[in-house]
C-alpha cells in the first residue's frame, strides 16, 4: 500500500504525536493488519527451480535496416527472431538471468535455463544458413542492450536484400527442416510470405515468379503453398 504525494506532505507537516496518540495509532494498525493481508495477499513463493528443456521458437518477421549511405532509404528485410519457451515464459538468449520466474494458476514457478540447448540452437541456425545482423550504425537498434544471437538475417550483409531464390529456399527447405526438428515457427504478417493450404502440387511464388516442386511431390509438405507477398523488400 503506497502513500500519495498529498498525504505525504500532510504527514510531514503534522506535529509530532504524543505518546498516548502514538500508542492509539499502533493499536489501530495492529487491528487492521489482518484485514489488509486478506485483501492484499502476498505473492506466492516459488519452490526449487525446475530444470526443463525449452521449446525452440523462431519468429519470422520483417524490420527496417539502414542501407549504405550512398543508396539512402531504410528498407525492410526478413528477420528471424530466436526465443526459448520455458513453460509460459519466453526469453531471448541475451537475457541475463539463468533462472526464469513465472506465475501460472496462482502458483509461482522457477525454471532453470538449459544453456546447452540454447547454444546448440545457435549452431543449428548457423548451419541452416542464417547470420547474426552485422554490428554497426547501419542496423537500427529497436531495443536497448546487447542482442547477439537474438535476431538472425538471411544474408551475411543485412543491408542488402536477399535474392528471391534465397527466401524461397529458406521457406521451403529450412523452415520445414526446423519444424521436423521440433522447432516452433511463427509467421508475422509483415514477413513477405503467406501460407496457403490445400493447394497441390505445392509451390512458392515470389514477386510473381512461381518456383514449383516436381509434379507428384508428396509427403507431409504436399498440399502446402508458400506465397510471397509484395512489399518494399521485393521492389
Amino acid at each position: 500500500m503506497g502513500i500519495d504525494g498529498v498525504m505525504l506532505a500532510t504527514l510531514l507537516q503534522a506535529p509530532p504525536l504524543t505518546p498516548a496518540a502514538a500508542r492509539a495509532v499502533r493499536e489501530r494498525l495492529l487491528q487492521t493488519e489482518p484485514a489488509l493481508q486478506e485483501a492484499l495477499p502476498l505473492a506466492p513463493e516459488a519452490g526449487p527451480a525446475i530444470s526443463i528443456v525449452p521449446v525452440l521458437c523462431l519468429y519470422l518477421t520483417r524490420e527496417p535496416v539502414e542501407r549504405r549511405r550512398a543508396h539512402g532509404g531504410v528498407p525492410e528485410v526478413p528477420l528471424a527472431r530466436l526465443r526459448f519457451a520455458y513453460g509460459p515464459v519466453q526469453v531471448a538468449i541475451s537475457a541475463p538471468d539463468e533462472t526464469i520466474f513465472a506465475v501460472a494458476d496462482g502458483q509461482a514457478l522457477a525454471y532453470r535455463r538449459h544453456l546447452e540447448t540454447e547454444q546448440r540452437a545457435l549452431v543449428t541456425l548457423r548451419q541452416a544458413g542464417l547470420f547474426p545482423p552485422p554490428p554497426g550504425p547501419r542496423v537500427q537498434e529497436l531495443r536497448p542492450g546487447p542482442a547477439q544471437g537474438d535476431d538472425w538475417v538471411l544474408d551475411r550483409d543485412s543491408v542488402s536484400l536477399p535474392p528471391r531464390p534465397r527466401i524461397t529456399r529458406f521457406i521451403l527447405e529450412t523452415v520445414q527442416s526446423l519444424r521436423v526438428g521440433g522447432w516452433q515457427i511463427s509467421l508475422d504478417p509483415r514477413f513477405p510470405v503467406q501460407t496457403v493450404l490445400d493447394i497441390s502440387p505445392w509451390y512458392a511464388e515470389v514477386s510473381g515468379r512461381a518456383v514449383a516442386r516436381q509434379e507428384g511431390a508428396g509427403g507431409e509438405n504436399a498440399g502446402t503453398c508458400m506465397r510471397a507477398t509484395t512489399g518494399s523488400a521485393w521492389n
